[in-house]
Formats: structure tokens, C-alpha cells, sequence
């Protein structure tokens, strides 16, 4: 079974997985994969699971009816040895050891242990998959960034989604090869954007490249976002507002401006590429590490202007909302919006919070997943229009020698898996920031990386918005029937 979804997920892609692409697609969302559990794993604790379950019976099969002697009398130790004996639970020491233990304690220990096992295998693949010398510190970084809270919620389905947030296939196909590390092109080119440097075929140029009104759209969208929700916890948001008054400060503008408990919260949202040099580091350490340090340039870069306008406006806070390109938000972004989504939840306490908070988390991960998804196919070969039906071809063409495509990925692939590429694009064009260009060198701060305003309020937070046009879902991703703004 393992096989076979490799092999779908692989041809869904347009190229065969690398093992370690195929471990990190069978990991959890929550620890930076794609939820395609292993079936073997899984096989394994289910088999010792239903082993300490049936232990319940096993004192009515070591005696007759009558009282006698049984013909048949399984020992404990007889049924602990045949569970113990599978070959896959071995590969885990610390999971057999507490499978052992908690059949030798028999049916009187803590019930329900196959998701517990099954966890904590998760969290051991995920392990090997970060210590693997292959997966080298860019692979740390991306597989972190992927696994931070929240970072992986455009690929659930949102309860009662509005109809906008759907992919096309490209899109799709682009956003996955970009969370599992897989190359976008078959090889390094002229990017498309600037026409000046050389686009890696992994993509990092392409999210890092200065030269395209992609990236203004991409923060205009998280931007929107984040004045939706506080538009919807009845916060009454201003964008593009210009709250100071001293020179020379007064053209100096955040991107949401809105009162809460009794502050003026300054909102300067921006994305930025955790593998770029300056970053990847703390990319690789924490999740969410490359956003919690851009955060302090957006500190630097409003902190002079908030201190001078004390003591006349004392209540002024700036809060940066910072999020990487696979989706991991910055420390200070978290509580923020937390409180914003339970601002949501009091106006619709007939929803329950959970549902609240994944629909606005859902919204914001993926305007931030489609913008990169955008960005990245301008120098990618990918079908923009890719076909719809099984079996008229794969959505990705990497070259010429599309016939051989599979292998070639393949073996590039198993060091593509987050592997250490030299000298491959990366975060040599700027600061690597997505949108929020307040800071990128040779663009005015004042003006640069804001977008148009925002249209009037949208539909209610929990209804659908009657676009035209039909969308539909398929196994093979989100397919759209127009293009979205």
C-alpha cells in the first residue's frame, strides 16, 4: 500500500519521490508533511494495540468451561513474543520498549495506547528525517517552518470555506514541491522576473527576487487578511494609516491600524524566505525562527518612530506580523491573532472557537501558499493550464526528456530533500522578504510593497460568498474554473 501511494503522490507531482521526500510526505501536517501516514507503522501499532486489547480475554481461554485444564492455553508470554516479533516496531526502540512493557502489564494499563504509539513513532521519523546528513540545514529549516503552528492549514479543508480559496492544479503542484523540497525545473535559467540573475530550479530566487509585483500582491493579500479579521471582531481597521505627527515621521505608514483594549495596535505585516543566509540558521533551530528575526527589523525600523511621538501618544504599539514562505508566523503574530479570532468567536458564539480559528488561520496560510505558489511557477515549467482528466498527463513537465523526468528527479531529488545546493539562488537578491518591502534595499520605505486598499467589507465570516463560475475537488488537488484576483 506503502508503494502504491508513493507512486500517486510521485505521479500527481510529475516525478517519482526521493526516499527522503516519500518520509517527509508520510509524516503528519503538524510535523511538516502531507498526512500520508505510513501503512506499515501504522500495521504495527495497530497489531500491538489489538494484541493488549484481546488480553482482556485471555484468562477464558487458559480453562475449560468445566474448570479443567484447556487444550489450548496461551501465556501471556506466548502472546507478548508474537507481538513483540514484528520486524517494523523494532526500528523504534523507544515505542517497543513501551509496547513490551505495557503487554507485559496486561490489560489493566492505560487504555486506547495505539495513537500514543503511533505519535510518538511520528515524531521519530521526523527525527530521522531532520538528522539524516542528506537533509543538511536547508532541509532543517524548510521541515520546521513547514511544521510550526499553523504553518500547514491551507492543506486542511476549512469547515464552511468560502469558494476563493481553492488552487489550480499548477498552483497546487508548485506549493507541495516547494513544502517537500523538490525541484521546480529541470535546471537553473535566466529568471524570468528580473532577466538579470539565474533562477535556481528549486525556486529560491523566484521567492526571493525583487523585481515583480507578485511579491506586492502577496502582501496585499496577507495584509487584507489581517484587516478582514479585525474588520469581522469589529475593530474597524484603517489601512495604509499614517499615525505619527512628528517629522520625520509623518509620511511614514503601517499596513492595519486598529484600538484594542485600549491600544492603538500598529500592524506592519511582511513575508520573508527562511533560506536565505541571514536567516537559515534560526530557520533550522525553531520553528518559526526566520520570522521571529525579522521581527526585529521591523522593530528597528518602527521603534525611533513610536518613541518620539511620546509622551503625546502613549498608546502606540506596534505589533509585526511576520510569516515565512512555508507558512511559520513570527512570535509576536500568534497572540495577536489569537485575540482577534476570539474577538470573532464572541460575535459568533453559535460557532465553536475551534472552527472560528481554522477558518482564519485557514484564510491566511493560504493567501500566503497561493502568493508563493504564484510566484515560484513564473520560473517553473509547469502547465498552467494542466490537464483535468486522469490520464491525458502529468501536471509537470520538467524538460524535453519528460519520459525520463521520473528517475532523474529521482536521484536529484534525495539531496533536494532539504540537501545542502551550494550556491543555488537563495537569499543573495535582498532581504528575502515577500511583500512587506519596507525595508528592501534601493526601494523607498515609505511607499514601496503596499497595494491598492482593500474593496468594502466582504461577506460574513461564516457564509459563502456566491461567486461565479464552478470549482470542484479531485484526488489530484484544487482545480479552478476561473483565476482568482
Amino acid at each position: 500500500v506503502d508503494t502504491f501511494m508513493r507512486r500517486a503522490v510521485g505521479k500527481t507531482l510529475g516525478a517519482e519521490l526521493s526516499d527522503l521526500e516519500w518520509l517527509q510526505t508520510s509524516l503528519p501536517l503538524r510535523l511538516g508533511g502531507l498526512g500520508m501516514h505510513s501503512c506499515a507503522d501504522t500495521a504495527a501499532v495497530a497489531g500491538a494495540a489489538a494484541t493488549l486489547e484481546g488480553m482482556k480475554g485471555l484468562p477464558l481461554l487458559t480453562r475449560s468451561p468445566e474448570g479443567g485444564p484447556h487444550t489450548i492455553t496461551p501465556t501471556q508470554d506466548s502472546v507478548c513474543a508474537a507481538s513483540l516479533s514484528c520486524p517494523r516496531l523494532a526500528l523504534f526502540p523507544e515505542v517497543l520498549t513501551e509496547v513490551r512493557d505495557s503487554l507485559q502489564a496486561g490489560a489493566a494499563s492505560v487504555p486506547r495506547k495505539q495513537r500514543e504509539w503511533a505519535v510518538k513513532i511520528s515524531a521519530a521519523r521526523q527525527e530521522s528525517l531532520l538528522r539524516n546528513p542528506l537533509t543538511g540545514v536547508r532541509g532543517q529549516a524548510r521541515v520546521r517552518s513547514c511544521a510550526a503552528k499553523h504553518a500547514s492549514t491551507w492543506l486542511y479543508g476549512a469547515h464552511n470555506a468560502p469558494d476563493d480559496l481553492w488552487m489550480s492544479r499548477a498552483e497546487l503542484t508548485v506549493a507541495v514541491r516547494l513544502r517537500l523540497g523538490m525541484p521546480l525545473a529541470p535546471r537553473d535559467r535566466v529568471c524570468r522576473l528580473c532577466g538579470l540573475a539565474t533562477a535556481d530550479r528549486f525556486g529560491d530566487h523566484s521567492l526571493s527576487c525583487l523585481n515583480t509585483g507578485l511579491r506586492t500582491r502577496a502582501h496585499t493579500a496577507l495584509r487584507d487578511g489581517v484587516a478582514a479579521l479585525a474588520r469581522e471582531a469589529l475593530l474597524g481597521p484603517v489601512l495604509e494609516d499614517r499615525p505619527f505627527t512628528k517629522h520625520p515621521n509623518r509620511n511614514k505608514r503601517v499596513d492595519v491600524l486598529y484600538e484594542r483594549e485600549g491600544k492603538r495596535r500598529l500592524i506592519d505585516v511582511a513575508i520573508t524566505f527562511p533560506l536565505q543566509p541571514s536567516s537559515i540558521s534560526k530557520a533550522a533551530e525553531t520553528e518559526g525562527g526566520a520570522a521571529t528575526k525579522y521581527e526585529a527589523v521591523k522593530r528597528a525600523a518602527y521603534g525611533p518612530a513610536i518613541a518620539a511621538e511620546a509622551p503625546e501618544q502613549q498608546d502606540l504599539m506596534l505589533i509585526p506580523m511576520v510569516v515565512d514562505t512555508f507558512g511559520a508566523w513570527g512570535e509576536s503574530a500568534l497572540p495577536e491573532l489569537r485575540a482577534l479570532v476570539s474577538a470573532v468567536h464572541r460575535r459568533h458564539d453559535w460557532e465553536t472557537y475551534a472552527s472560528v480559528s481554522h477558518l482564519a488561520f485557514h484564510r491566511l496560510s493560504f493567501a500566503v501558499a497561493r502568493a508563493m505558489a504564484r510566484i515560484a511557477l513564473v520560473n517553473a515549467d509547469v502547465h498552467q493550464d494542466a490537464p483535468e482528466e486522469e490520464g491525458q498527463g502529468d501536471p509537470l513537465i520538467l524538460d524535453d526528456s519528460s519520459s525520463s523526468s521520473g528517475s532523474s528527479s529521482s536521484s536529484s531529488s534525495s539531496s533536494s530533500s532539504g540537501g545542502n545546493r551550494g550556491g543555488q539562488g537563495g537569499g543573495g537578491s535582498g532581504n528575502g522578504e515577500a511583500g512587506g518591502g519596507h525595508d528592501d534595499p534601493g526601494q523607498d520605505p515609505q511607499n514601496e510593497g503596499h497595494g491598492p486598499p482593500a474593496p468594502g467589507p466582504g461577506p460574513p465570516f461564516n457564509e459563502r460568498p456566491q461567486d461565479e463560475g464552478i470549482r470542484s475537488f479531485s484526488a489530484t488537488g484544487y482545480k479552478t474554473g476561473l483565476s482568482a484576483v
